[in-house]
């Protein structure tokens, strides 16, 4: 029976010796021995046999893996410096952000307009919090499943107030742009320039409709509206100059009129054919000077808006703002099973030492 005592002493130094200072593996070996000395002496006493006074002591005590978690879950552990209980609060806070970045710069109000390599870094550091949750779970011995419903609940309750003060939406319910409390001035003086660009493209426009319905030829039309270089640099849109000086390059109306908060108007496209062009601009040179008129209506609402948040205003609860964030809520499912799958790579790895060593 001695030899039973001994077993469970090897298995739990196994189990033990993965994590924790040898000084104190040692220590715990000599206090779990202690007790199953004194209890099978106590039992012994009265007049129970050898074997079962063993087997007593044990069930009593506790398996081996039982009381290696709980001498593992006591010891202080330590995940980049932090216990584990908030490194799973950092690891499942830093990726809720960096998914909600994602959603945040591709569309609406934070739109970055394609600055991929901002996604990307998000993505790295996104994925690098992951491990850092599947680190906490496999260094605590436990599953932090409050711990990351609870940030993540925290996560969308507070995106709500600090979003709907830091962006000032436009009353305009069909234009998902918005305009950064951070940095009025700079903004306003952008949308007023937009604004005024507008305007300048609805009067080349006009005039687009007016020369390509009496062209017969191309020495008919101005030769801003031939070159798209020229519109390109009056305009200031780098793809127009860059396609410009080509032959028999026409320019013709978007489908549609897209303004940006930033100044950034997309309004003309190119067509190789005269005959093609004159259709276009027949087409949808009117729909586009209608669109310029709702976007210019649009973009002044926005304004009336920015300067009303100069003198104090604010913007709270419009859904169109924080939307975006609560995309991030959805991950909580993964974030569940990574943290599971955490405790559950450690409880494994010491089943694995004890069908080698047992």
């Amino acid at each position: 029976m001695a030899n039973l005592i001994d077993w469970y002493l090897v298995e739990l130094q196994l189990r033990l010796d993965c994590d924790l200072p040898e000084s104190r593996v040692e220590e715990i070996l000599k206090e779990a021995e202690q007790h199953f000395q004194q209890s099978v002496r106590s039992r012994q006493e009265k007049n129970v046999s050898l074997e079962d006074a063993v087997e007593d002591a044990i069930r009593e005590y506790g398996s081996p893996e039982r009381v290696a978690r709980a001498f593992l879950r006591a010891w202080p552990h330590r995940v980049l410096g932090m216990k584990p209980e908030w490194a799973a609060v950092a690891g499942s806070g830093v990726a809720l952000f960096c998914w909600c970045f994602h959603w945040m710069t591709l569309g609406g109000y934070f739109d970055n307009f394609g600055e991929t390599w901002q996604n990307g870094i998000a993505g790295i550091v996104g994925f690098a919090a992951l491990a850092l949750l599947f680190r906490a779970a496999q260094a605590g011995r436990r599953s932090h499943w409050a711990v990351v419903a609870c940030t993540t609940l925290i996560f969308g309750a507070v995106s709500v107030p600090i979003l709907s003060v830091w962006m000032i939406p436009n009353p305009d319910q069909k234009e998902e742009q918005g305009i950064s409390r951070l940095h009025l001035s700079r903004d306003i003086a952008s949308v007023e320039r937009t604004i005024a660009k507008l305007g300048e493209y609805r009067d080349f426009m006009s005039r687009g409709i007016r020369e390509y319905a009496a062209a017969a030829s191309p020495a008919d039309l101005s030769s801003d509206l031939r070159d798209p270089a020229l519109a390109g640099r009056r305009f200031g849109d780098d793809w127009l100059i860059h396609i410009g000086g080509r032959e028999r390059t026409f320019l013709v109306p978007y489908d549609g009129v897209f303004a940006e908060v930033d100044g950034r108007v997309w309004a003309l496209l190119t067509s190789s054919s005269l005959i093609n062009a004159k259709v276009e601009w027949l087409a949808k040179g009117p729909n586009d000077l209608a669109a310029i008129d709702r976007q210019q209506a649009s973009l002044s609402q926005l304004l009336v808006s920015a300067r009303q948040a100069q003198t104090g205003r604010l913007f709270f609860f419009d859904p169109r703002v924080y939307g975006e964030a609560l995309v991030g809520l959805p991950l909580v499912l993964p974030l569940f099973l990574l943290d599971l799958a955490g405790y559950l790579a450690s409880a494994s790895r010491r089943r694995w030492l004890k069908r080698v060593f047992a």
